[in-house]
């Protein structure tokens, strides 16, 4: 008995740890990558708006579009903006933090969004 009380609390531990968000996302992660890839945008590098200068204000999870019978498959699209707000975008994100470019071809699950401060 007293096993599995230790075992059940651990396993409540370590669910506890897991994410900070609804999406168990690492913001920081989100953060970085994102204002990284911005940064790298011709228009951003043409305005000299710095890695800094990239907010992150919505990230949710979406499903390909004509393919939302399948369900989340580990993609987001994340919404930023320039800290000025001159410039706002998105990017597509996989569940690994790679910032991609095929946001138009997704749709948003709505109720599954987190906001970055």
């Amino acid at each position: 008995m007293k096993k599995i009380s230790i075992v059940l609390g651990v396993s409540i531990l370590l669910l506890s740890a897991c994410g900070g968000n609804k999406l168990d996302l690492d913001e920081e992660k989100v953060q970085s990558a994102t204002a990284e890839e911005a940064a790298g945008q011709k228009v951003i590098e043409e305005n000299n708006y710095k890695e800094e200068d990239i907010q992150v204000l919505k990230v949710c999870e979406a499903v390909k579009q004509g393919e939302e019978d399948y369900g989340f498959n580990g993609e987001y699209i994340v919404y930023w903006q320039t800290n000025d707000g001159e410039y706002k975008r998105d990017f597509s994100m996989t569940s690994d933090y790679e910032i991609g470019y095929g946001s138009q071809r997704l749709e948003e699950i709505e109720d599954r969004c987190i906001t970055l401060d």
